[in-house]
């Protein structure tokens, strides 16, 4: 294939990366933010109007369609990381080829899974034991909400292209409104009698609303800033072709490794203790939502940056992003251990209560599994991407027999536990790997600082351990209060003892002011009519 030369030469417009992640960080939380109030606020409620039987099975039914997604391989993520690096090199032809390789494989996998899940749906109500009209309901629910996952996927494929470009301001409002349509609508739906059809008719209609206003915005996008013919080509395709089976793999783990506790509870146990399962960890699961945009808002400008050649600078972000991942993660989930307990009686009642070892489990995997998500994205946005997909590959191989086992053995009380250990194990492995490829050497660590660090967490998780085994209130007003106390508590114990959170604490503070003194300028210009220069 001959390159035009001529779409090459034409530099790219500057492009702030630092940003474009503050705008995927702030928009995504602000999306994290409402699907948690409304995650709040529609749980009850879908007990209420559903029932704990039907609602187990249809959240045990959302694994399978999880597992049923790994046929789509992940080609956002290889997507993002190609067109970030080419147009990092000003290689606008790769952008395109990439962009239009990738669509084009993404709709041929998506295709395929809801073709499976029209076929796996007939089979959904017997292995979740729910018979009669139900079993219609939930075979029903399922296929739509197959089909929303599927355009989904497709969304992600099409936002990529716009995330490689440092362009995310447009997709993250377009978020934000579909999330707030989803709910309303489910709301609405359940309001008026449609029962458990409701939930999955919700993510459909997010899912085609973002996928109808984001391709109007890559259209727009593309001619403005490619200049390059849309075609797939035989070496890119090549390229995807190569790369799939190790992205498949990746795919597959994390769907049999995370994405199993519920399903398996539901089958080989009952879907009533997969509800209990499910209320348990909901909370932990809304924070990680906040804490999941930290892998998504640096992706693109860290393949960007990497694409330019600027190693040495790509290695101090990392180390910047993961302490203050490891920061705010260590606040999030000590807080939830403190107050999980007296959250879930106020909430849904005692009896969908887990307990209390079952929460502080919960926390810790999902603080360790969180840290290792973020180390093998950024590992891989490096070009590692098939190493760092058989790296999670990898720990699915141990942690689900671990589970299995532990569920046999110890029950739903243990069961976060193979995921605390093997997440912890690969973290390790690829935050090593990371500055090997990026310095030529492994991760540089100060000792002292790393056993101010260990006190430190142990100190806070187990103050919040020994807190969440008292019921401290039966006032909303006081847990809020409470939460809000414990946040600034362990706050300022950690930007106090621990060295890198103050120094990152104190370069936010300066970055803010800076922010805003500059839109004040700017406004004040606009204002006058003077412009600014």
């Amino acid at each position: 294939m001959t390159v035009d030369k001529q779409h090459d030469t034409i530099p790219p417009q500057k492009v702030n990366r630092r940003r474009a992640a503050l705008t995927v960080l702030v928009g995504g939380n602000i999306n994290s933010a409402i699907t948690v109030v409304f995650g709040l606020v529609t749980i009850p409620i879908y007990l209420h109007y559903i029932g704990s039987r039907l609602y187990g099975a249809w959240v045990g039914s959302g694994e399978i369609v999880t597992w049923l997604s790994v046929l789509e391989v992940g080609l956002a993520s290889v997507m993002i990381q190609r067109m970030a690096k080419a147009y990092g090199n000003q290689e606008r032809q790769k952008v395109a080829e990439y962009f239009a390789s990738g669509f084009l494989l993404q709709v041929c996998l998506i295709s395929l899974i809801v073709l499976l899940a029209l076929i796996v749906s007939v089979f959904v109500p017997r292995w979740m034991e729910i018979s009669g009209s139900d079993a219609r309901v939930l075979s029903g629910s399922f296929v739509l909400a197959a089909l929303g996952t599927g355009l989904t996927f497709i969304n992600n494929g099409i936002v990529g292209f716009a995330m490689a470009l440092q362009r995310t301001l447009f997709y993250n409002v377009m978020n934000i409104i579909g999330t707030i349509l989803r709910f309303s609508l489910t709301l609405f739906l359940l309001y008026h009698g449609h029962g458990l059809w409701s939930i999955p008719i919700g993510v459909l209609a997010k899912a085609i609303l973002l996928v109808t206003a984001n391709s109007i915005h890559a259209i727009w996008l593309f001619g403005t800033e490619i200049h390059a013919p849309f075609r797939p080509t035989r070496r890119v395709m090549r390229d995807l072709a190569i790369i799939s089976p190790a992205l498949f793999f990746s795919k597959l783990g994390n769907a049999l490794s995370q994405r199993t506790e519920v399903a398996l509870i539901a089958v080989f146990i009952k879907p009533e203790m997969a509800t209990v399962y499910s209320l348990t960890r909901r909370v932990a699961e809304l924070l990680q939502t906040f804490l999941d945009h930290f892998g998504g808002a640096t992706f693109g400008g860290f393949a960007h940056l990497v694409g330019e050649g600027n190693r040495t600078r790509a290695a101090q972000i990392h180390t910047e992003v993961m302490s203050l991942y490891s920061f705010v993660a260590l606040l999030f989930f000590s807080v939830y251990m403190a107050l999980n307990h007296t959250f879930i009686n106020l909430w849904v009642g005692s009896d969908q209560f887990g307990g209390q070892v079952l929460t502080i489990l919960i926390g810790l995997s999902t603080f360790t599994a969180g840290r290792s998500q973020v180390m093998t994205y950024l590992y891989g946005a490096t070009g590692r991407l098939i190493q760092s997909s058989y790296l999670v590959f990898a720990e699915s191989l141990f942690r689900l027999p671990l589970l299995l086992i532990v569920l046999a053995t110890a029950g739903v009380e243990f069961a976060p536990l193979p995921k605390l250990i093997t997440s912890f194990v690969v973290a390790e492995i690829a935050l090593h790997v990371t500055f090997r490829e990026l310095t030529g050497e492994n991760a540089t660590t100060n000792k002292g600082g790393r056993r101010v660090t260990l006190v430190l967490f142990t100190v806070i998780i187990t103050t919040a351990s020994v807190i969440g085994f008292f019921v401290l209130t039966e006032s909303w007003f006081v847990l809020a209060i409470v939460a809000a106390l414990l946040c600034s508590v362990f706050g300022v114990i950690i930007i106090i003892l621990d060295l890198r959170a103050r120094h990152i604490a104190k370069s936010i503070r300066g970055k803010t002011h800076r922010f805003v003194a500059r839109w004040t300028r700017q406004f004040s210009a606009r204002l006058t009519g003077a412009g600014v220069k």
